[in-house]
């Protein structure tokens, strides 16, 4: 087959694949739930922002009230509340489409974005290729995002348009973009020290603008000082003040997801592993107290942190080496997946960048004898996390393992692993004295 046909066949790949994540999604969200239909129907998060938007010019507090017939809470920004309203306003049923229609629309675009930081010159069938490549490594959280009703995919678009153009040094314009995830999901605010780290001061700046725009002008256009005063306050209460403390945290924070925090309550305390199971599931290996955990946590994540940016110093501006820059990027994603108070399955669609940078070298470098050893590190991290991250789920080896492979945090350690094959090759490819020049890579 050519270039062309295989390029054709993809496209067609991608809308079938579409059309069945879109049925299912609607099966899982109730799109054909009737009206006036309660907490006896089947729903998902979907739902949550829809109720959001239908309540974010009422006089009615979003945080304190289920925004979802099945009494599940609203947990963003009020920003996002203020987005979705004019669109809630149209019905469920659209409200629905254009989600994921967005989405979808959204997560093809950010694949494309991926390959394009990475690989700046992509012809077209290379980028195509490569893009689906992307999409299949980071295949069950994309699917998860979608059928748990989320706006991930939506939000890493942000992430990878802002990423893509502070690349091509469109500072200020990749600061707002950012913050506008950032105003989204809060994980996002990780790139505003990192924009300062780097001297990228304009991008720093622009974002700092935007979330003075969206988290607190905007809300207090909308709503009003004191209702917005009202709404943060609830907010802190119910999100910030919980994950910032152990002992304060709801057990479900501790429970679920795949983050550093979650792993180490697993793991250092007796405490129920297993999330959305019918049985219990203990691993930990010590009983420590709430306090302690907090600090090992705390240590935890300032010892990655400090590591990443031991190993940034790629330059942004080097399209020579936007390899390097790729795969700093994806160190950044990778630890905000770590240090984050809560990843769940569906946040990992942020391995879209990742695991792009990933094959990017992979491609480059192979057959490289001066980067042997990188190579096939990176080679085993891509592996094992393409493994880990999708042929766990429960439709693979079943609903009982499945449960206990989550219960061992295997998505935390699979995101470490990758970080570490990130950070190595990042401290070898470093020179070593000014007048060291890497080996040019062979495409």
């Amino acid at each position: 087959m050519n270039k062309r046909t295989i390029t054709y066949a993809a496209i067609g790949v991608l809308v079938l694949v579409g059309i069945a994540l879109g049925f299912q999604s609607a099966r899982k969200a109730g799109f054909s739930n009737p009206e006036g239909a309660g907490s006896e129907a089947r729903w998902n998060d979907l739902r949550v922002f829809y109720g959001a938007g239908r309540l974010a010019f009422k006089n009615t507090n979003i945080y304190t009230n289920p925004t979802s017939p099945e009494g599940r809470y609203y947990i963003c920004p009020p920003f996002f509340a203020i987005v979705c309203a004019p669109l809630a306003a149209l019905g469920w049923k659209a409200f629905f489409i254009f989600w994921f229609l967005a989405s979808f629309a959204g997560l093809t675009a950010t694949a494309l974005l991926c390959i394009k930081i990475a690989r700046p010159k992509a012809a077209k069938f290379e980028l195509i290729t490569l893009a689906g490549l992307a999409l299949l490594l980071c295949a069950r959280p994309a699917i998860s995002d979608f059928l748990n009703g989320q706006v991930n995919s939506f939000i890493f678009l942000f992430i990878a348009g802002s990423l893509y153009l502070f690349v091509r040094k469109q500072d200020a314009a990749s600061g707002i973009i950012m913050a506008l995830a950032a105003s989204i999901k809060l994980t996002a605010l990780i790139f505003l020290p990192y924009f300062i780290f780097k001297g990228a001061y304009k991008s720093a700046a622009g974002m700092a603008l935007g979330l003075i725009f969206t988290l607190f002008l905007l809300p207090m256009v909308a709503f009003g000082p004191s209702r917005t005063s009202n709404l943060y306050s609830s907010f802190y209460s119910k999100m910030v003040g919980p994950f910032a403390s152990v002992t304060d945290a709801p057990e479900v924070y501790a429970a679920a997801g795949q983050s550093l925090r979650a792993a180490a309550g697993r793991y250092l305390t007796d405490t129920n592993a297993a999330h959305h199971a019918d049985f219990e599931v203990k691993v930990n290996l010590v009983d420590l107290s709430e306090d302690a955990l907090w600090k090992i946590v705390l240590a935890g994540c300032l010892a990655l942190t400090i590591a990443s940016a031991l190993f940034a110093r790629a330059n942004p501006a080097d399209a020579s080496r936007r390899d390097l820059i790729a795969l700093e990027l994806g160190v950044v994603l990778l630890l905000m997946l770590m240090v984050s108070p809560m990843s769940r399955k569906a946040h990992f669609v942020a391995l879209l960048l990742p695991f792009a940078a990933g094959v990017n070298y992979l491609l480059l470098h192979r057959g490289d004898p001066h980067r042997k050893r990188m190579f096939n590190c990176m080679l085993v991290a891509v592996l094992a996390a393409f493994a880990i991250f999708n042929l766990t789920s429960r439709d693979i080896v079943g609903k009982t393992v499945s449960v206990y492979l989550l219960a061992l945090s295997v998505f935390f350690f699979a995101t470490l692993a990758l970080w570490l094959a990130f950070i190595s090759t990042l401290a070898r490819e470093r020179p070593r004295n000014p007048n060291h020049r890497p080996p040019p890579p062979s495409v």
